[in-house]
């Protein structure tokens, strides 16, 4: 069930012209006061964030040993040699 404020923030957005800049600040309050309404916090530390950075230092640690594994048996990176 959305609540008032969902309903309040999607038709504030959908009314929105495309070059219209949103009020930040209202849209933010309206989450705002539900969050204090129901006494919660907020952490920011959100469901997606650990795990992302886990997969993506996974994802770089795999990069970095084949990387070694290449240059071991001496293939050359081309990644290496951009100027990025």
């Amino acid at each position: 069930m959305l609540t008032e404020e969902w309903a309040t923030y999607l038709r504030y957005v959908r009314r929105l012209d495309f070059f219209e800049t949103p009020d930040y600040d209202y849209l933010h309050k309206l989450f705002m006061d539900v969050m204090e309404r129901n006494s919660w916090t907020c952490d920011w530390n959100f469901d997606w964030t650990e795990k992302h950075l886990v997969r993506l230092g996974f994802l770089l640690l795999l990069f970095n040993l084949f990387c070694d594994l290449f240059a071991s048996v001496g293939i050359v990176m081309l990644v290496s040699s951009v100027n990025w």
